[in-house]
């Protein structure tokens, strides 16, 4: 389009999950008989926290030659936005120049894939395995076996305190009594993923956490999300429109400097994706 043409800096963000990459195709397998387990090996998944399996195909090639053909123009700057964990996020979209990330729903972001993590907001007392900040597992468990009954999450593990253990106190049971359910952890929220689950079941069982959580969590400093397939909470002030806005003044200083060779703010700017948390 002519705005396109005539913008001196341009930016688009972009949906990872749903959007760039498929995530129905799980479901097929297994309705066609497979396993999560099988399906997972069989389409390179990654191993998610608290246990969970990666439910979505890989991105694919002309995905990836459009992303790179996006990304080679100097105007433009490039962002992936994904719920997924930064270490898979890179995993995923290595290899494709000036690609700037935004992982854990707009906990943590990077401007370019040289750039270091900067995080959106701290969390200073959630644990060592959380790091406070930016910092991520060193590796997570080798097996695929959950011992805790498809929950995905061991409530008495050292590794899992200040305000995430009350949040997984509360969803357990409901992961118990939703199958196909599960836990999932990052380092800025706790979700209730019932993709799986009866999608009539699964409903229920969120608009009762929903409420539950509201009640529970109070006066904390933390929000309750609802959405596609997910209950959430995470940090308050974790959004992905909080990650836009800090790369925004970011880029915009860096053109009020003249440190990028590109003296121009951002005049262009699109966002995709497939759903109201992506608004």
């Amino acid at each position: 389009c002519q705005d396109y043409k005539e913008a001196k800096r341009r930016i688009f963000f972009l949906d990872y999950s749903g959007t760039l990459v498929e995530t129905s195709s799980m479901n097929m397998y297994l309705k066609k008989g497979g396993t999560a387990r099988s399906w997972h090996y069989s389409n390179g998944g990654s191993r998610r926290p608290g246990g969970c399996l990666e439910t979505r195909d890989p991105i694919s090639d002309s995905v990836r030659s459009s992303l790179i053909e996006l990304s080679r123009d100097s105007l433009n700057h490039v962002f992936v936005i994904s719920t997924d964990l930064r270490d898979e996020l890179e995993h995923a979209l290595e290899g494709i120049p000036n690609l700037g990330l935004i992982a854990e729903n707009g906990y943590v972001y990077k401007l370019s894939p040289e750039d270091e993590w900067q995080p959106v907001v701290e969390d200073s007392g959630n644990g060592a395995w959380y790091g406070g900040s930016a910092s991520v597992p060193d590796s997570m468990p080798d097996s695929l076996d959950d011992p805790y009954g498809g929950v995905g999450v061991d409530p008495g593990d050292p590794k899992l305190h200040g305000w995430q253990d009350v949040v997984v106190n509360v969803i357990m049971p409901y992961t118990g009594r939703t199958n196909g359910s599960f836990c999932w952890r990052a380092p800025s929220a706790v979700s209730f993923n019932f993709v799986l689950a009866d999608p009539e079941l699964g409903y229920l069982q969120a608009d009762n956490l929903f409420l539950e959580l509201e009640y529970v969590l109070a006066g904390m400093p933390l929000t309750v999300e609802k959405g596609k397939g997910f209950v959430t909470v995470r940090l308050a002030g974790v959004t992905r429109g909080a990650a836009v806005a800090a790369i925004l003044k970011s880029i915009n200083r860096k053109a009020n400097l003249g440190t990028d060779g590109n003296k121009n703010k951002v005049d262009f700017i699109v966002a995709f994706g497939d759903d109201i948390e992506d608004e």
